[in-house]
């Protein structure tokens, strides 16, 4: 029997507190998802409302990068993006070289981590602009690590135990041969504000991003970004207008709600039991099997009935987080009165 209140049965409501074995074991891939974990795409924008799975995409392509063996993954935040000037007003053009230089840092600082070398010299780490036009049309990873040999020199080089390139490149890259850099941002929009200031510094973010994987070779890179957010920027910069065609949009159905919802449960009795769970093309007969266990079906529904999956996914406006946390009130309600499974009434008080 499943307990309603063991709060591991509908998952952590944040993608990105949950480690990735049990994030892998609940995930549903959904139909649009393939271009986004394409690994020879090299910009990717999923756009949507709060709440639709955003981190959950983004950590969950990391994960599969990694167990892969890419060596280069840097999935990071947009504070992460550290500005590199000062508070001051940038036209468009300063703000684009800004963010390459910001994105330069951050794979600067990876590849101090993967050799040993604390790299927190912004001599060190700042990529200047002239450096960044040397670069154009060649590999960036390549291009960096070289850069990263010539201002640690010899003598740190020796410390750290890679006197040459190659040295510095097998700890880099280990066994991988291409030299790819797969770069994934979340939340670079969670400071955003409505003002010209702002939506010109995140516009030219994108506008950025396309120019780093169209005037470097091998970068890869995946954004998740809110609809509103989009829309705001959007109107302020024509530029991106060329970014448009870079983006998907991520919605969902009352089945596929229904899926993820299962999932949920399936996921929960293989790690109560021990025992692997795969989700990959999950039928639609085992995931309402496996909501069945757990709340009636189907519910009343105006003079009629409906199935369980559809009534959720029209109270959490088609939001998985929504939809989780529904559920979690409704399985409160049902304590409350010694019910085992979930019933309209537990529902309609959650609401």
């Amino acid at each position: 029997m499943i307990r309603l209140d063991d709060k591991k049965l509908w998952g952590n409501e944040a993608a990105d507190d949950e480690t990735p074995e049990v994030l892998r074991s609940y995930f549903i891939f959904h139909k649009n998802y393939d271009e986004f974990f394409d690994d020879d795409e090299r910009l990717v924008i999923a756009r949507a409302q709060k709440g639709m799975g955003k981190s959950a995409l983004i950590n969950r392509y990391a994960d599969k990068l990694e167990s892969e063996g890419e060596p280069i993954v840097l999935n990071i935040k947009g504070a992460d993006l550290v500005a590199q000037k000062a508070d001051v007003e940038l036209n468009s053009s300063e703000y684009i070289y800004d963010w390459q230089q910001r994105i330069c840092m951050a794979i600067n600082r990876e590849l101090g981590s993967r050799i040993g070398f604390a790299a927190n010299d912004d001599e060190i780490l700042l990529v200047e602009n002239s450096e960044l036009l040397g670069f154009k049309r060649r590999n960036l990873l390549g291009s960096l690590i070289s850069r990263l040999k010539n201002k640690i020199g010899p003598i740190q080089l020796e410390k750290i135990g890679v006197a040459d390139q190659e040295q510095i490149l097998k700890r880099v890259m280990g066994d991988k041969k291409r030299e790819r850099i797969y770069l994934l941002i979340d939340d670079i929009d969670a400071t955003f504000h409505s003002t010209d200031k702002e939506c010109l510094r995140l516009s030219t973010f994108f506008s950025a991003c396309r120019d780093v994987v169209r005037n470097f070779q091998g970068v890869y890179i995946r954004i998740v970004i809110r609809s509103d957010v989009w829309a705001t920027i959007r109107k302020s910069d024509e530029a991106l207008d060329k970014v448009e065609q870079y983006i998907f949009d991520l919605k969902w159905s009352n089945k596929e709600m229904g899926a993820l919802l299962g999932g949920r449960v399936l996921s929960y009795e293989g790690r109560k039991n021990n025992s692997e769970v795969s989700l990959d093309d999950l039928r639609q007969e085992t995931w309402k099997g496996a909501l069945g266990k757990v709340m009636e079906n189907p519910f009343p529904w105006g003079s009629g009935t409906a199935n369980n999956f559809r009534i959720i996914h029209t109270y959490s406006a088609g939001r998985p987080r929504w939809a989780l946390q529904l559920c979690k009130m409704a399985a409160d309600e049902a304590i409350k009165v010694n019910q085992m499974i979930l019933r309209s009434r537990a529902l309609n008080l959650a609401i």
